[in-house]
């Protein structure tokens, strides 16, 4: 999820603020991860800062040599969303047009490979999804399916058989990274789903039909209206408007010199008080600890690199049988 982000190859440890976080789908691709000249650098900027760097991508300029320089770089997570299994007029990602990608990746690449695939309005052959799906699982990635909005923005409940891929697919091979999707469960079957919201600490379910308005209401409006003119209208993309359109990822990221505004020093001091503040506030009933974003991530890091990496039995199987192969201990 990273476009565009440095105009030289000058950086500044500690200096430099990433705001992530402005990505959606929406018509007329004009950005692209991959197209920045400089996309191994940024990475590994990103890495020397203690962050995970992931990447969204549509595929299309991955080759050898990329994912070499990708490897090389320190990415830890690539996601590849494909719409169909055969290019048509909606959408060109298909798994035929990306098919020979893949197997680079899973030859070459050392970092982890998700590939998504989609259901829901639009898509004309829900059984593409769990070819992609399989597929995915075959070539050793972790596999993951969306759920897709109609032109007007609404998400309706999957039919008998979409509701069967949908759960056959959520079954396949390995959990990912990606995989925060208890919600896709009751969408998929057009269910409320229990949406929580900070105010108060307090479940919120007051929504008006069809709306998702579950981070804030009117402060969660002002927000989707500023995401379309960051990431949309600034990425190139576009705004959210009438259809019909091509889906496509829209990324904007901003890069902050501090300081420009402040002492670093002071900056640091003053978001460790607001961090204070936030963690100091009442917990809500049944929670342990409020934690800022990133910690999770960080203790986790902390645990694997102390322990190591817990490797669920497939995997080790699958391991232990190629070892068997080629006979290696």
């Amino acid at each position: 999820m990273m476009t565009r982000l440095l105009a030289s190859k000058r950086f500044a440890l500690g200096s430099v603020l990433l705001i992530w976080a402005l990505v959606r789908i929406y018509p007329l691709v004009q950005t692209e991860p991959l197209m920045h000249p400089e996309i191994d650098e940024v990475i590994r900027h990103i890495r020397r800062h203690g962050m995970i760097a992931g990447m969204i991508t549509n595929g299309f300029l991955l080759d050898k040599k990329t994912i070499e320089k990708l490897n090389a770089a320190g990415l830890e997570h690539l996601q590849i969303s494909i719409d169909n299994a055969v290019p048509d007029e909606v959408s060109l990602k298909s798994l035929k047009t990306l098919d020979t990608r893949l197997e680079w990746l899973a030859q070459y690449a050392i970092f982890q490979v998700n590939i998504n695939s989609v259901l829901g309005s639009g898509v004309k052959n829900p059984e593409d999804a769990l070819q992609i799906a399989h597929r995915a699982v075959d070539l050793g990635f972790t596999s993951t399916v969306g759920i897709i909005h109609d032109h007007n923005g609404q998400l309706k409940p999957l039919g008998p058989r979409e509701t069967e891929i949908f759960e056959e697919i959520m079954t396949l091979g390995k959990r990912s990274f990606s995989r925060f999707n208890e919600f896709q469960h009751n969408v998929a079957r057009g269910r409320e789903h229990n949406w929580r919201c900070r105010s108060g600490s307090r479940s919120s379910q007051d929504l008006p039909p069809g709306a998702l308005l579950t981070s804030g209401e009117h402060k969660g409006y002002g927000l989707s209206l500023a995401v379309e003119i960051l990431g949309g209208i600034l990425s190139g993309t576009g705004p959210a408007g009438p259809p019909p359109g091509v889906f496509a990822n829209g990324t904007l990221m901003i890069c902050l010199d501090v300081e420009r505004f402040l002492p670093l020093p002071e900056f640091h001091r003053q978001v460790g008080a607001l961090f204070g503040w936030v963690k100091a506030t009442p917990l809500a009933q049944g929670a342990t600890e409020i934690l800022i974003p990133g910690e999770p991530e960080a203790r986790l890091e902390a645990e694997r690199r102390a322990n190591g990496i817990a490797i669920e039995d497939q995997t080790w199987s699958q391991i232990e049988t190629t070892a068997a192969e080629l006979g290696v201990g």
